[in-house]
């Protein structure tokens, strides 16, 4: 397998549609928070949002079993 069909493979496993609903829930969560202290952060939205795709990914790939945990 070539490296091209690898990453390929890599990025249709990362199954991004579902960061779309998370970051929608994500933002309004940030929303309400700005509405209410009248504050953002732009760093502190980035890491969540990294910590979000790190959460998401092991999720994906069975790194918590979380998933089995719940379903059995």
């Amino acid at each position: 397998m070539q490296l091209k069909e690898k990453v390929i493979a890599l990025f249709r496993l990362t199954r991004l549609p579902l960061y779309t609903l998370a970051f929608i829930a994500y933002s309004a969560g940030a929303a309400a928070a700005y509405a209410t202290y009248q504050q953002f952060d732009g760093g502190v939205y980035a890491l969540g949002g990294a910590g979000l795709i790190l959460i998401i990914q092991m999720l994906l790939f069975g790194l918590i079993p979380l998933v089995s945990f719940l379903v059995g």
